[in-house]
Protein backbone atom coordinates (compact mmCIF):
# COMPACT_ATOMS: atom_id res chain seq x y z
CA UNK A 1 0.00 0.00 0.00
CA UNK A 2 2.68 2.35 0.38
CA UNK A 3 4.17 2.22 -3.39
CA UNK A 4 0.33 2.66 -4.15
CA UNK A 5 0.13 6.20 -1.86
CA UNK A 6 3.83 7.34 -3.23
CA UNK A 7 2.17 7.13 -6.84
CA UNK A 8 -0.75 8.91 -5.53
CA UNK A 9 1.62 12.10 -4.78
CA UNK A 10 3.02 12.11 -7.28
CA UNK A 11 0.30 11.90 -9.72
CA UNK A 12 -0.76 15.32 -8.13
CA UNK A 13 2.66 16.62 -8.97
CA UNK A 14 2.45 18.49 -12.14
CA UNK A 15 5.24 17.86 -14.94
CA UNK A 16 7.21 20.62 -14.02
CA UNK A 17 7.37 20.19 -10.13
CA UNK A 18 7.81 16.05 -10.90
CA UNK A 19 10.92 16.53 -12.65
CA UNK A 20 12.36 18.54 -10.02
CA UNK A 21 11.43 16.22 -7.38
CA UNK A 22 13.60 14.14 -9.41
CA UNK A 23 16.28 16.15 -9.98
CA UNK A 24 16.30 16.49 -6.15
CA UNK A 25 16.66 12.65 -5.71
CA UNK A 26 20.17 13.17 -7.96
CA UNK A 27 21.55 15.57 -5.75
CA UNK A 28 24.33 14.34 -3.15
CA UNK A 29 23.83 15.96 0.17
CA UNK A 30 20.04 17.33 -0.51
CA UNK A 31 18.51 14.16 0.73
CA UNK A 32 19.17 14.25 4.55
CA UNK A 33 21.16 11.09 4.99
CA UNK A 34 20.08 9.10 2.19
CA UNK A 35 22.12 8.19 -0.99
CA UNK A 36 20.96 10.16 -4.10
CA UNK A 37 20.41 8.11 -7.05
CA UNK A 38 22.21 7.78 -10.35
CA UNK A 39 20.37 9.85 -13.14
CA UNK A 40 20.66 7.02 -15.52
CA UNK A 41 17.97 5.28 -13.39
CA UNK A 42 15.73 8.18 -13.30
CA UNK A 43 16.36 9.70 -17.15
CA UNK A 44 13.11 9.54 -18.56
CA UNK A 45 11.40 7.73 -16.06
CA UNK A 46 7.51 7.77 -15.44
CA UNK A 47 5.66 8.48 -12.04
CA UNK A 48 5.41 4.37 -11.72
CA UNK A 49 8.91 4.11 -12.80
CA UNK A 50 10.39 6.46 -10.40
CA UNK A 51 8.18 4.93 -6.87
CA UNK A 52 9.86 1.62 -7.65
CA UNK A 53 13.31 3.67 -8.21
CA UNK A 54 12.88 4.90 -4.51
CA UNK A 55 11.29 1.93 -2.99
CA UNK A 56 14.34 -0.57 -4.66
CA UNK A 57 16.70 2.47 -3.22
CA UNK A 58 15.22 2.97 0.41
CA UNK A 59 11.97 0.82 1.14
CA UNK A 60 9.20 1.61 1.54
CA UNK A 61 9.81 3.73 5.16
CA UNK A 62 13.14 5.42 3.36
CA UNK A 63 10.53 6.13 -0.21
CA UNK A 64 8.48 8.05 2.29
CA UNK A 65 10.92 9.64 4.60
CA UNK A 66 12.95 10.87 1.20
CA UNK A 67 9.55 11.88 -0.52
CA UNK A 68 8.49 14.18 2.61
CA UNK A 69 12.02 15.86 2.46
CA UNK A 70 11.99 16.50 -1.66
CA UNK A 71 8.06 18.15 -1.45
CA UNK A 72 9.28 20.20 1.15
CA UNK A 73 12.13 21.41 -1.13
CA UNK A 74 10.06 22.02 -3.61
CA UNK A 75 7.43 23.70 -1.97
CA UNK A 76 4.46 20.97 -1.67
CA UNK A 77 3.84 21.12 1.95
CA UNK A 78 0.38 20.58 1.10
CA UNK A 79 1.12 17.06 -0.18
CA UNK A 80 3.38 16.79 2.77
CA UNK A 81 0.30 17.12 5.00
CA UNK A 82 -1.50 14.75 2.99
CA UNK A 83 1.17 12.00 3.00
CA UNK A 84 1.59 12.50 6.75
CA UNK A 85 -2.20 11.94 7.21
CA UNK A 86 -2.08 8.92 5.02
CA UNK A 87 1.23 7.58 6.98
CA UNK A 88 -0.40 8.28 10.35
CA UNK A 89 -3.41 5.95 10.29
CA UNK A 90 -3.52 3.21 12.61
CA UNK A 91 -1.74 0.27 12.01
CA UNK A 92 -1.79 -3.11 13.52
CA UNK A 93 1.16 -4.18 15.16
CA UNK A 94 1.84 -8.20 14.47
CA UNK A 95 3.61 -8.54 17.85
CA UNK A 96 0.15 -8.17 19.25
CA UNK A 97 -1.06 -10.68 17.43
CA UNK A 98 -2.64 -13.69 19.41
CA UNK A 99 -2.44 -11.78 22.88
CA UNK A 100 -5.23 -11.47 25.62
CA UNK A 101 -6.00 -9.33 28.31
CA UNK A 102 -4.76 -12.18 30.40
CA UNK A 103 -1.23 -12.22 28.17
CA UNK A 104 -0.68 -8.68 27.62
CA UNK A 105 1.28 -7.03 29.63
CA UNK A 106 -0.63 -5.28 32.55
CA UNK A 107 -0.34 -1.37 32.96
CA UNK A 108 -0.91 0.59 36.38
CA UNK A 109 -3.27 2.82 34.73
CA UNK A 110 -4.64 0.66 31.74
CA UNK A 111 -3.78 3.36 29.76
CA UNK A 112 -1.95 3.30 26.27
CA UNK A 113 1.46 3.59 26.87
CA UNK A 114 3.91 5.64 25.10
CA UNK A 115 5.10 4.06 21.80
CA UNK A 116 8.34 5.13 20.23
CA UNK A 117 8.32 7.58 17.00
CA UNK A 118 9.40 5.43 14.24
CA UNK A 119 12.57 7.21 11.82
CA UNK A 120 14.98 6.05 9.29
CA UNK A 121 18.41 5.28 9.43
CA UNK A 122 19.78 5.60 6.48
CA UNK A 123 23.30 3.95 6.76
CA UNK A 124 24.35 1.09 5.59
CA UNK A 125 21.31 0.47 4.24
CA UNK A 126 18.14 2.48 5.44
CA UNK A 127 16.12 0.65 8.45
CA UNK A 128 13.94 2.09 10.54
CA UNK A 129 15.19 2.62 13.89
CA UNK A 130 12.35 -0.46 15.62
CA UNK A 131 14.16 -3.20 13.63
CA UNK A 132 17.27 -2.00 15.77
CA UNK A 133 15.26 -1.72 18.52
CA UNK A 134 13.37 -4.73 18.15
CA UNK A 135 16.50 -6.59 17.61
CA UNK A 136 18.29 -5.59 20.55
CA UNK A 137 15.57 -6.12 22.68
CA UNK A 138 15.48 -9.48 21.48
CA UNK A 139 18.94 -9.94 22.27
CA UNK A 140 19.18 -8.55 25.26
CA UNK A 141 16.04 -10.47 26.96
CA UNK A 142 18.10 -13.42 26.50
CA UNK A 143 20.89 -11.85 29.05
CA UNK A 144 18.34 -10.02 31.54
CA UNK A 145 15.66 -12.92 31.69
CA UNK A 146 17.79 -15.14 33.86
CA UNK A 147 20.10 -14.44 37.08
CA UNK A 148 21.74 -16.10 40.29
CA UNK A 149 19.68 -15.81 43.48
CA UNK A 150 21.99 -15.43 46.71
CA UNK A 151 25.07 -17.28 46.62
CA UNK A 152 23.46 -19.79 44.50
CA UNK A 153 25.48 -20.84 40.90
CA UNK A 154 22.04 -21.68 39.37
CA UNK A 155 20.82 -18.95 37.68
CA UNK A 156 16.64 -17.99 37.52
CA UNK A 157 14.38 -16.85 36.09
CA UNK A 158 14.13 -13.13 36.87
CA UNK A 159 10.51 -12.58 36.99
CA UNK A 160 9.94 -16.03 39.63
CA UNK A 161 12.96 -14.56 41.85
CA UNK A 162 11.87 -10.26 41.98
CA UNK A 163 11.23 -9.11 45.49
CA UNK A 164 9.57 -5.79 44.88
CA UNK A 165 11.54 -2.51 46.52
CA UNK A 166 11.07 0.21 48.06
CA UNK A 167 12.23 2.79 45.53
CA UNK A 168 11.67 6.23 46.77
CA UNK A 169 12.91 9.93 46.20
CA UNK A 170 16.32 10.83 47.82
CA UNK A 171 17.59 14.04 48.72
CA UNK A 172 19.72 16.00 46.09
CA UNK A 173 23.39 15.64 47.95
CA UNK A 174 25.87 15.37 45.39
CA UNK A 175 26.85 18.56 45.20
CA UNK A 176 30.04 17.20 43.15
CA UNK A 177 27.88 16.77 40.03
CA UNK A 178 28.20 19.79 38.06
CA UNK A 179 24.37 19.02 35.75
CA UNK A 180 22.73 18.60 39.41
CA UNK A 181 19.50 20.27 38.10
CA UNK A 182 19.02 17.58 35.85
CA UNK A 183 19.84 14.94 38.37
CA UNK A 184 17.27 13.34 40.07
CA UNK A 185 18.27 10.30 42.97
CA UNK A 186 16.17 7.25 44.73
CA UNK A 187 16.91 5.96 47.75
CA UNK A 188 16.34 1.84 47.53
CA UNK A 189 15.04 0.25 50.72
CA UNK A 190 13.79 -3.20 51.70
CA UNK A 191 10.56 -1.66 53.49
CA UNK A 192 8.79 1.92 53.77
CA UNK A 193 11.14 4.47 56.18
CA UNK A 194 8.54 6.70 56.50
CA UNK A 195 4.57 7.59 55.96
CA UNK A 196 5.69 10.95 54.40
CA UNK A 197 7.39 8.80 51.53
CA UNK A 198 6.57 8.02 48.72
CA UNK A 199 7.66 5.46 46.46
CA UNK A 200 8.45 5.56 43.00
CA UNK A 201 8.07 2.81 40.19
CA UNK A 202 10.49 1.13 38.58
CA UNK A 203 8.74 3.12 35.15
CA UNK A 204 8.54 6.15 36.71
CA UNK A 205 12.00 6.64 37.52
CA UNK A 206 12.72 9.47 34.79
CA UNK A 207 9.71 11.46 35.32
CA UNK A 208 9.76 14.52 37.52
CA UNK A 209 8.69 14.33 41.51
CA UNK A 210 5.28 14.88 42.33
CA UNK A 211 4.50 19.45 42.92
CA UNK A 212 8.02 20.05 41.88
CA UNK A 213 8.64 19.73 37.84
CA UNK A 214 12.19 20.09 36.37
CA UNK A 215 13.50 18.51 33.47
CA UNK A 216 15.46 15.04 34.16
CA UNK A 217 18.09 13.46 32.07
CA UNK A 218 20.17 11.05 34.83
CA UNK A 219 19.08 9.03 37.60
CA UNK A 220 20.90 7.68 40.64
CA UNK A 221 20.02 5.15 42.84
CA UNK A 222 21.35 5.33 46.08
CA UNK A 223 21.13 2.26 48.90
CA UNK A 224 23.38 0.00 51.01
CA UNK A 225 25.37 -3.20 49.16
CA UNK A 226 23.55 -6.05 48.77
CA UNK A 227 20.04 -4.07 48.91
CA UNK A 228 19.14 -5.20 45.13
CA UNK A 229 20.42 -2.30 43.01
CA UNK A 230 21.42 -4.61 40.52
CA UNK A 231 18.47 -6.88 40.35
CA UNK A 232 16.36 -3.77 40.34
CA UNK A 233 18.58 -2.86 36.63
CA UNK A 234 17.96 -6.15 35.61
CA UNK A 235 14.23 -5.85 36.11
CA UNK A 236 14.25 -2.31 34.32
CA UNK A 237 15.87 -3.39 31.61
CA UNK A 238 13.96 -6.97 31.67
CA UNK A 239 10.62 -5.19 31.43
CA UNK A 240 11.52 -2.78 28.69
CA UNK A 241 12.83 -5.98 26.09
CA UNK A 242 9.59 -7.52 26.90
CA UNK A 243 7.34 -3.82 25.95
CA UNK A 244 6.31 -3.86 29.91
CA UNK A 245 7.39 -0.64 30.45
CA UNK A 246 9.29 2.49 28.78
CA UNK A 247 8.08 1.66 25.68
CA UNK A 248 8.94 5.22 24.37
CA UNK A 249 12.46 4.29 24.85
CA UNK A 250 14.18 3.28 21.57
CA UNK A 251 16.80 2.47 22.57
CA UNK A 252 18.54 1.13 26.23
CA UNK A 253 22.60 0.00 26.48
CA UNK A 254 23.06 -1.32 29.65
CA UNK A 255 26.82 -0.83 31.11
CA UNK A 256 28.78 -2.19 33.89
CA UNK A 257 31.60 -0.42 35.98
CA UNK A 258 33.54 -3.59 36.43
CA UNK A 259 33.66 -3.76 32.38
CA UNK A 260 34.63 -0.17 31.96
CA UNK A 261 37.08 -0.21 34.62
CA UNK A 262 38.67 -3.54 33.01
CA UNK A 263 39.47 -1.13 29.61
CA UNK A 264 40.82 2.00 31.78
CA UNK A 265 43.42 3.95 29.85
CA UNK A 266 42.03 2.77 26.25
CA UNK A 267 40.59 4.72 23.75
CA UNK A 268 37.41 4.28 22.06
CA UNK A 269 34.64 5.98 20.35
CA UNK A 270 30.88 5.90 21.76
CA UNK A 271 29.97 3.32 19.60
CA UNK A 272 32.91 1.31 19.50
CA UNK A 273 32.80 1.04 23.38
CA UNK A 274 29.12 -0.11 22.86
CA UNK A 275 30.17 -3.16 20.73
CA UNK A 276 33.08 -3.90 23.02
CA UNK A 277 30.94 -4.11 26.52
CA UNK A 278 27.53 -4.88 24.98
CA UNK A 279 27.90 -7.99 22.90
CA UNK A 280 24.03 -7.69 22.06
CA UNK A 281 24.54 -4.52 19.88
CA UNK A 282 27.03 -5.67 17.18
CA UNK A 283 23.96 -6.38 15.02
CA UNK A 284 23.64 -2.40 14.51
CA UNK A 285 26.95 -1.41 12.64
CA UNK A 286 28.84 1.22 14.15
CA UNK A 287 27.80 3.35 10.88
CA UNK A 288 24.20 2.86 11.94
CA UNK A 289 25.13 3.95 15.92
CA UNK A 290 27.72 6.88 14.50
CA UNK A 291 24.49 7.97 12.54
CA UNK A 292 22.10 7.78 15.53
CA UNK A 293 24.35 9.65 18.04
CA UNK A 294 24.92 12.33 15.66
CA UNK A 295 21.37 13.01 14.30
CA UNK A 296 18.32 11.38 16.37
CA UNK A 297 18.96 13.21 19.91
CA UNK A 298 19.84 16.49 18.44
CA UNK A 299 15.82 17.98 18.53
CA UNK A 300 17.57 20.65 21.18
CA UNK A 301 15.24 19.45 24.30
CA UNK A 302 17.57 17.99 27.15
CA UNK A 303 14.40 17.13 28.84
CA UNK A 304 14.44 12.89 28.84
CA UNK A 305 10.49 13.55 29.63
CA UNK A 306 9.56 15.54 26.61
CA UNK A 307 12.46 14.64 24.53
CA UNK A 308 11.50 13.25 20.43
CA UNK A 309 14.20 10.22 20.72
CA UNK A 310 15.12 8.55 23.60
CA UNK A 311 18.33 6.67 24.35
CA UNK A 312 19.17 5.62 27.81
CA UNK A 313 22.32 4.58 29.16
CA UNK A 314 22.57 2.24 32.08
CA UNK A 315 25.67 2.22 34.24
CA UNK A 316 25.51 -0.69 36.91
CA UNK A 317 27.68 -1.10 40.27
CA UNK A 318 28.87 2.84 40.81
CA UNK A 319 30.36 2.30 43.94
CA UNK A 320 33.52 2.07 44.29
CA UNK A 321 34.57 2.81 40.51
CA UNK A 322 36.89 5.92 40.05
CA UNK A 323 35.16 6.17 36.84
CA UNK A 324 32.16 7.23 38.19
CA UNK A 325 33.01 11.06 39.11
CA UNK A 326 34.52 11.61 36.00
CA UNK A 327 31.68 10.15 33.72
CA UNK A 328 28.99 12.04 35.48
CA UNK A 329 31.37 15.24 34.88
CA UNK A 330 31.40 14.96 30.92
CA UNK A 331 28.55 15.31 28.49
CA UNK A 332 27.62 11.99 26.27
Amino acid sequence: MTSEKLLNILEDLKDEYFSKFNWFLQQHGSLEGFEAIKKRRLEHASRFDTVDVMVQAYKEHGAVEVTRNVLKKIRRNDLVQSLSDSSSKPRVDVSDAGETSETRPPSSSQAPLPQTEDVMVPVPEPQPITYYQQTLQSNLQDKFRCMKEGWSDDKQRLDDIYTELYITAGPDTSTHINTQHEVRQVEITQQKQSSAEEPVKPSDLFKHPPGKYRPIRTVLTNGIAGIGKTVLVHKFVLDWTQKRSNRDVHLIFPFTFRQLNLLKGQKFSLSELIHECIPETVSISLEALNYIFKHLPSSGNSNYDKGRFKLLFVFDGRFGSPLFSALMGCQI
